[in-house]
């Protein structure tokens, strides 16, 4: 019996070293749409006395949507991490960073902050400890 050869959608016939065709998924999400600015935010901070961060204040008439944070730390220390809008928490975790460090890359529902407000990264104390962290999203 022969089957005819479907060619599923999302995937390009690509021809490998072998000169052999075979599917292949691509995705890319591409670069900032029509009215988005990409946003990222990275750095080391000791919060052996805790540490509030200002990452940005949201520009006027558009909206801050988190896409992937990380926090690590090098303490087997737990410690809250919390992310806020003004005075709203819009993100709440504990990180242990030899075993449990935050680890959200392209969250599907994400925390945003409105128009104007000034996002902040708060951390909690671990004593004698650096953590590191990556926060990046898009405004629009």
């Amino acid at each position: 019996m022969t089957y005819p050869t479907v060619q599923p959608v999302g995937l390009e016939k690509l021809t490998d070293s072998t000169g052999s065709v075979t599917p292949t998924l691509r995705v890319n999400a591409g670069g900032a749409a029509a009215g988005q600015s990409l946003k990222t935010y990275v750095g080391t901070q000791s919060v052996a006395a805790g540490a509030t961060i200002t990452l940005e204040t949201v520009t006027p008439g558009k909206t801050f949507y988190i896409t992937d944070i990380y926090v690590g730390s090098n303490t087997g220390t737990v410690f809250p991490v919390t992310i806020q809008a003004g005075a709203t928490p819009i993100f709440q975790g504990f990180c242990k960073g030899d075993t449990g460090p935050i680890s959200l890359m392209g969250i599907e529902t994400q925390p945003t902050a409105p128009s104007g407000s000034v996002v902040q990264l708060v951390l909690g104390t671990a004593v004698a400890t650096t953590c590191a962290f990556l926060i990046s999203g898009y405004e629009q």
